[in-house]
């Protein structure tokens, strides 16, 4: 999925049955990808990521959010997070 230069770009993120840990991702109205965390393929997909040498990636059930952008330039505007 490509986007034209300055076109917005809405993300929907939502974190359902916490106890389970199903996240489903949502691009412009698009849903591209969910996944369940805290299961063995989650573990085994961190194992194999870069993220496999950051202590604890992925198992917290509390913490920090963070936002990243790939190296490439990125503006936020009119964030919101809620619990629901």
């Amino acid at each position: 999925m490509t986007f034209a230069i300055g076109q917005r770009v809405f993300l929907k993120m939502t974190f359902k049955y916490f106890k389970i840990g199903h996240v489903e991702h949502w691009l412009n109205g698009y849903k591209v990808v969910e996944f369940d965390i805290w299961t063995h393929e989650w573990k085994e997909m961190v194992a194999n990521s870069k993220f496999n040498k950051i202590p604890g990636f992925g198992t917290g059930k509390k913490g920090h959010i963070a936002l990243q952008d790939h190296g490439d330039g990125v503006w936020y505007r009119n964030i919101k997070i809620r619990e629901i």
